[in-house]
């Protein structure tokens, strides 16, 4: 695990930083936030995630029976995203031939944030792994990368990991572009862009049953949309309302975003990036959690209930719960968002508020050793 300085949630939009003052530190994980939003990558982690605890949920009502096993559907598309199939949490950051690394979705994401916040800040003292990955494999494909100057190799890594970025396997992508490519004739990065115009779409069945082709902007609307969905339907019922607003205007702000800046990202290392980001943060709107060492804030949803955004932060851990751990300890979460300490053992054992304990009340599940009367 990489020792960093913030840490962004895809399936939560949870942002955490160390230090609330450490601007570069926030505006690399805001930018995983833009990439959750408004890469189709992205939000189909949101889809998969609801996917895996309606799953989990619908399978054991009652839960005291452990491990929970998910469908082959949910665990075909978590490993595309995340790891086995991709590679990406599989890689050994100590390997050094970067011809052989199963690029994913991660490192694509981290390469991309790195080299704005780079731009940005003029920060550079991070691990290769995974953050100049995608940089390194770029030297070693593209014959004529040593040719250019930093700033245009910055850009084209950008634009690059925007467009791979918005297919569900990133990676994939990602290799075929870099090796399809006529570098040679590319005068300005922004031309991948017009190159891929035209590039149709065929989105995964468990999002998309029809099968149909699309332009990747319709698929990001289309995937957008069936994300508010899934998010709507592990959140159901009243004292929720709440979140579905916030869940559902966050998404109804990407798909206006996208249509209005298609090339968001490239805008920010082409122009005085800092006075930007602010102005999308505004078109935006910013994460749901924001949480430092020390500190928690919903600032940005004042109207958020706590026990909401304990529920919303419970989804993202309770499969860890369930499925890892099998029910032998609990949550590794030390403090919910208004700073009431939650158990690290049984969470179904602690009387406070937890996420885990009113995520299982939403659900109407039975929890182990729990007293029904």
């Amino acid at each position: 695990m990489v020792d960093t300085l913030g840490y962004y949630d895809l399936q939560t939009l949870w942002m955490v930083t160390r230090d609330e003052k450490d601007n570069a530190s926030l505006f690399h994980e805001y930018i995983h936030f833009m990439q959750n939003i408004l890469h189709a990558s992205g939000l189909a982690s949101l889809i998969i995630h609801a996917q895996a605890v309606q799953d989990a949920v619908n399978q054991h009502k009652n839960l005291s029976t452990f491990p929970i096993i998910l469908s082959d559907i949910v665990v075909d598309n978590w490993d595309r995203l995340y790891g086995k199939y991709e590679g990406d949490t599989e890689h050994d950051p100590g390997d050094t031939d970067y011809s052989e690394i199963n690029i994913g979705r991660y490192i694509i994401q981290e390469s991309m944030a790195h080299e704005i916040e780079r731009h940005i800040f003029d920060t550079n003292d991070v691990p290769e792994f995974p953050y100049k990955i995608v940089r390194r494999y770029l030297e070693g494909s593209v014959s004529c990368w040593n040719a250019w100057t930093h700033e245009k190799q910055m850009r084209i890594l950008v634009v690059v990991c925007d467009v791979a970025l918005n297919f569900f396997d990133a990676g994939q992508v990602l290799r075929e572009l870099v090796d399809k490519y006529e570098w040679a004739n590319l005068n300005d990065p922004a031309d991948i862009y017009d190159t891929l115009s035209d590039c149709k779409v065929t989105l995964d069945k468990s999002i998309d049953p029809s099968g149909k082709e699309m332009t990747t902007r319709d698929a990001h609307e289309f995937i957008a949309e069936a994300a508010r969905k899934a998010l709507m339907s592990i959140f159901p019922g009243d004292g929720f309302e709440r979140l579905r607003k916030v869940l559902s205007q966050l998404l109804n702000n990407a798909k206006t975003f996208v249509s209005q800046r298609p090339r968001a990202f490239y805008e920010l290392v082409c122009s005085p990036a800092h006075d930007l980001w602010v102005k999308y943060e505004k078109e935006l709107g910013a994460p749901i959690i924001l949480q430092g060492q020390g500190w928690h804030t919903s600032k940005n949803y004042p109207n958020i209930e706590t026990w909401e955004l304990a529920c919303l932060r419970g989804s993202g851990a309770i499969l860890s719960v369930l499925v890892e751990l099998e029910g032998n300890a609990g949550c590794s979460i030390l403090e919910c968002p208004d700073r009431v300490p939650i158990c690290n053992s049984r969470p179904w054992e602690y009387s406070k508020l937890c996420p885990f304990r009113r995520m299982w009340q939403v659900y109407g599940c039975i929890l182990p050793n729990q007293n029904t009367k």
